[in-house]
């Protein structure tokens, strides 16, 4: 299993680009390290959007594409804090500590 960087979507979230495949690298994009294509095959969750510099891991087929890609979310914990008055409004209050 590898830790890498989305470098390039999938064609389906970018119309404008002339590659179908995305592309991921192991580490980050400055490594300088080799880089895998990828389909939507090859992503655990389908539905799923990928975009540059995404964290995701990945494991490599017989014809070394990345597969069995996930992303790395970071969760934030927010809490809701209401104000009742003549503004009505709420404000989302984020916990630093993780």
């Amino acid at each position: 299993m590898f830790e890498g960087t989305v470098l390039r979507s999938m064609r389906s979230i970018n119309p404008d680009q002339e590659e179908y495949s995305g592309l991921v690298c192991i580490g980050n994009e400055s490594d300088g390290l080799t880089q895998y294509e990828f389909g939507i095959t090859g992503l655990i969750n389908k539905r799923e959007l990928l975009q540059p510099s995404d964290q995701v891991t990945f494991q490599l087929d017989e014809s070394q594409r990345a597969v069995l890609i996930k992303a790395i979310r970071k969760k934030l914990i927010a809490s809701v804090d209401a104000v009742k008055g003549k503004s009505e409004g709420c404000f989302l209050l984020q916990d630093s500590t993780q």
